[in-house]
């Protein structure tokens, strides 16, 4: 469900679209571990989105980041597409006040 649910910019893991999406596989190939280890390309375009399949070909030639979790924050996976928007959101850099910057 991560999978898609990064594929589809969606952020609610238990959204009606994503479990529709993942039930269609599921029933097509047999289990989530066939979907994302064992089943040619072409055969997953029969049932998902090019971005979906590119998703999960992503996650099977280990080309994602995993970003951990903290704080009671999950941890999360980031596809290709997000890496671009986690740049620009680093660049963004304040300096920390010291007491020094108050007298």
């Amino acid at each position: 469900q991560e999978i898609i649910g990064k594929a589809l910019e969606i952020q609610t893991l238990y959204s009606k679209q994503i479990w529709e999406i993942f039930s269609k596989l599921v029933a097509r190939f047999g289990s989530e571990y066939n979907v994302v280890f064992d089943v040619k390309e072409e055969d997953l375009k029969d049932v998902a989105s090019d971005r979906i399949v590119n998703a999960i070909l992503q996650v099977r030639n280990e080309e994602i980041t995993i970003l951990p979790g903290f704080d009671g924050k999950y941890g999360e996976i980031v596809l290709f597409d997000d890496e671009q928007k986690i740049k620009e959101e680093d660049t963004f850099d304040p300096k920390q006040s010291s007491l020094s910057d108050f007298f």
